[in-house]
């Protein structure tokens, strides 16, 4: 570019912080009190040189010129006295200082890049401000690039919030009458009306044909008992054959979780059926014992036969884990017929 200056769109982050403004005001009305009046504008103005420290130093722009290798920095507050300029951590040489603009001599060499450029009056917070400054040069080396070609069109942004609903237009003129709509399908039938108050008796009507005949009378008196018949066959065996009842105790589970299942099988001898079964809680032990486990807190699922057994099924509803959990199943075992 000309000149050599290559002047650049910066973004900054920075602490802005809202300073309080002290003024120095003489009030004097010419009533021969110069004395008090100078003494006043003595203590005030030296009031702002000892708590200068509260104004924000802030950064507002920079401009670079490659071919003085220097940063100009304009801003506020930058101080009645030189203040301490770093690139990143390393101290540059003001060239020029004044309350609002610094003027800073770049390294040599320094490559095209962004830097971060502190501006420190003194120690304190509100006396130290901060810009991101960006070198670029066309070569890498120095002098200003054209402007390079436009980017691709990046993608649509989000759709906007509704806008507020716009006041009604006027009522428009009225349209001509449409054909005549086909015949809709009839309604539901409506509810029964209340009933009609009892009209008058009416002449009596000509006799009836006979009616039908009545029913049987009551039986007669039993006859005399006839003579025995004789002896029928013999009758199949009654009652059942081989009654047993056995018992197996299921494992012992150290932990159901809640919502599974737990299951133990009693088996039938050789050659028998169940009959029946069911269960009983256990407190785990050696021996296991009959007695309040916490099986008591599982429900029961399922109790019922196998081809030659009796299955009991639990499982823990309880809502939470269950552990040490034991049971013993029964089942009523007879021979098969």
């Amino acid at each position: 570019m000309q000149n050599g200056f290559s002047r650049i769109a910066v973004a900054a982050a920075m602490l802005v912080t809202t300073a309080i403004g002290v003024e120095a005001r003489a009030t004097g009305s010419g009533n021969g009190n110069s004395g008090n009046e100078q003494e006043r504008w003595r203590v005030d103005d030296r009031f702002l040189i000892d708590n200068e420290w509260w104004r924000q130093v802030l950064v507002l722009s920079a401009t670079v010129n490659l071919e003085d290798e220097t940063v100009t920095l304009s801003g506020l507050n930058f101080g009645r006295k030189v203040p301490v300029v770093f690139i990143e951590t390393d101290r540059l040489k003001v060239l020029k200082s004044s309350d609002t603009e610094l003027v800073v001599r770049l390294p040599k060499n320094l490559p095209d890049g962004t830097y971060l450029f502190t501006v420190a009056r003194g120690n304190r917070e509100p006396e130290r401000g901060q810009f991101y400054v960006t070198k670029v040069s066309a070569n890498g080396s120095g002098g200003g690039g054209g402007t390079g070609p436009a980017g691709p069109q990046g993608p649509a942004g989000p759709q906007g919030p509704a806008g507020p609903v716009g006041p009604a237009g006027p009522a428009g003129a009225a349209g001509a009458a449409g054909p005549q709509g086909p015949v809709g399908p009839a309604g539901p039938a409506g509810s029964a009306g209340a009933a009609g108050a009892t009209g008058p008796q009416g002449p009596a009507g000509p006799a009836g044909a006979p009616g039908a005949p009545g029913a049987p009378g009551a039986p007669g008196l039993p006859g005399a008992q006839g003579p025995a018949g004789p002896q029928g066959p013999a009758g199949a065996p009654g009652g059942l054959e081989g009654y047993e009842v056995v018992s197996v105790d299921s494992d012992l589970f150290p932990s159901v979780s809640n919502g599974l299942f737990v299951q133990a099988t009693a088996q039938c001898p050789t050659g028998k059926k169940p009959l029946g079964g069911g269960y009983e809680p256990l407190v785990p032990g050696t021996p296991a014992t009959p007695g309040a486990g916490n099986v008591v807190f599982l429900m029961l699922s399922s109790s019922a036969p196998t081809a030659d057994g009796w299955t009991v099924s639990l499982r823990n509803g309880s809502g939470s884990t269950r552990s040490n959990v034991q049971f013993r199943v029964w089942a009523v075992c007879v021979s098969q017929p």
